[in-house]
C-alpha cells in the first residue's frame, strides 16, 4: 500500500510539471504570435507609407516634366492603378475629374493610390507642394506630402531644395 502511494505521487508530480510545461507552451506561442502580427501590421504600414511617398514624388516629378513654361500655377491629381494582370505593374490612370478617374469604371482592388501636385512659379523660383496617398487595404489611406524648391538654370528646372512636410 505504501507504494502505490508513492507511485500515486509520482505520478501526480509529472502530471503537473507536463501541464506547467504545456502552460508555459501556450503562453509563450500565444506572446509570438502577438509579436509577429504586430511586426506584420507595422511592415504593412511602412510599405504603404513608402508607396505614398513615392507617388507625391511622382507628382513633383510630373511638374517638372511638364516644364512649368511660362505659366505661374499648375496643379494637377492624379490616380494610379494597377494593372489589370495579377502580377502586373502599376500604371497611371488619366486624369481624376470629381473623384471618378476618366474612363471605365474602376474596380477598387486595382487602385495602388493617388497623388495631388500644385507647383507655384515666383521669378526665378518655383516651389512645388505634392500629396501621395496609398490605399491601405483596412480602408485608410496614408499620405505622406513633399515640398520642392527649384530654380531655373541652363533652361530647366533643378531641384534646390527636397524636403518631407509632417502634418
Amino acid at each position: 500500500m505504501r507504494s502505490l502511494t508513492r507511485t500515486t505521487r509520482r505520478g501526480s508530480v509529472y502530471l503537473m510539471a507536463t501541464l506547467t510545461l504545456l502552460a508555459v507552451v501556450a503562453a509563450s506561442t500565444g506572446a509570438l504570435t502577438l509579436i509577429v502580427v504586430a511586426h506584420a501590421q507595422r511592415v504593412s504600414h511602412q510599405r504603404e507609407g513608402l508607396q505614398a511617398l513615392y507617388l507625391a514624388e511622382t507628382g513633383v516629378d510630373e511638374v517638372l516634366a511638364q516644364g512649368m513654361g511660362g505659366a505661374g500655377r499648375l496643379s494637377l491629381s492624379r490616380t494610379v492603378l494597377r494593372d489589370r494582370a495579377a502580377d502586373g505593374p502599376n500604371v497611371g490612370a488619366p486624369d481624376v475629374v470629381g473623384g471618378a478617374a476618366m474612363g471605365d469604371a474602376q474596380d477598387s482592388r486595382l487602385v495602388v493610390g493617388s497623388y495631388e501636385a500644385r507647383a507655384v512659379r515666383q521669378g526665378g523660383r518655383l516651389t512645388i507642394e505634392a500629396t501621395g496617398r496609398a490605399a491601405a487595404p483596412a480602408g485608410r489611406d496614408v499620405e505622406r506630402h513633399v515640398r520642392v524648391t527649384c530654380h531655373r538654370a541652363g533652361g530647366r528646372w533643378v531641384v534646390e531644395r527636397w524636403e518631407q512636410v509632417l502634418r
